[in-house]
């Protein structure tokens, strides 16, 4: 592969994942744009569901391989408690429509290489989803240590564990949103929602659906503090305690990295314009002889 076909297939990426990017928002718009209004008012008049979107049918028709795909349906549990709308086969369908823009646009610049690179934009909206997950992971893990709190100091003057975090279920923000969903889930679980015999409970079960290997040990832990029965209150103040430290420490890794996090960001905003202009005359030259 020439230096030219390389520098053509790297242009057709580029300029496949910003046309897919750009379609995506388009198909979000047309579909999801109409106001608050004029849906209330089509579920009133109409009997039928709601339609569903172009990328929703799209991922609907087309069977893909699990090993392939990314795990949508996890990233969209986390994106909805902060207020999207989006479902997993929506976000499926912008992967196709990227992909299938990044292959038209990359056959059009250079050939099959260029329609074979331009797949990858495939994985840019799963990239998107994925940021805005984090986003919301790393949101309750900051309002998590201050929701134990007021949990534990409800079990400590009386509360069971139950109502307690059914209180916290109804309190305002990102936890509250996800205890709301997760005792919900809970409790359509047949065995309960608390462990019995050493059996995980239904709490412990809607927990492991996150994806979160913290929220799982929240929910074992609290599935241990109800059997502790009137120990429990203190035993969920050391808990609070714990989770509280755990995030601070958190925070000040990430504080303590940030100095070296931030050496690439800095070296490519000062360098490499630098060093732009100094190699563009060298690869125009190379580009006129191959």
């Amino acid at each position: 592969m020439t230096l030219n076909t390389l520098l053509i297939a790297i242009a057709a990426l580029g300029g496949g994942a910003l046309s897919a990017l750009l379609l995506s928002r388009w198909v979000v718009e047309g579909n999801l744009g109409a106001g608050e209004q004029r849906t209330r008012l089509t579920r009133l008049l109409t009997a039928a569901p709601v339609t569903v979107s172009s990328a929703a049918r799209l991922a609907q028709r087309v069977d893909v391989a699990r090993g392939i795909v990314p795990n949508y349906a996890l990233q969209v549990r986390w994106t909805q408690l902060r207020g999207s709308r989006l479902t997993a086969e929506d976000w499926l369908g912008y992967s196709l429509l990227a992909a299938l823009s990044g292959m038209a646009v990359g056959a059009l610049l250079s050939g099959f290489t260029g329609a074979a690179l331009g797949l990858l934009a495939f994985y840019a909206p799963y990239t998107l989803l994925r940021g805005q997950a984090n986003t919301a992971r790393q949101q309750f893990h900051r309002q998590l240590p201050e929701m134990l709190q007021v949990l534990a100091a409800e079990v400590a003057a009386g509360a069971s564990l139950t109502v307690g975090l059914e209180r916290l279920a109804s309190s305002v923000g990102l936890v509250g949103r996800l205890f709301k969903q997760l005792l919900a889930d809970a409790q359509t679980h047949s065995g309960g929602m608390w462990g019995v015999h050493n059996q995980p409970g239904g709490l412990q079960l809607a927990a492991r659906a996150w994806g979160s290997t913290s929220l799982y040990s929240l929910a074992a832990q609290l599935d241990t503090i109800h059997t502790q029965g009137i120990e429990g209150a203190e035993t969920l103040a050391l808990l609070a305690k714990s989770v509280s430290l755990r995030e601070l420490g958190e925070a000040r890794r990430q504080a303590e990295n940030l100095d070296s996090e931030l050496v690439l960001p800095l070296a490519l905003l000062f360098f490499a314009p630098f060093t732009a202009a100094i190699l563009a005359p060298v690869i125009a030259m190379l580009v006129t002889l191959f």
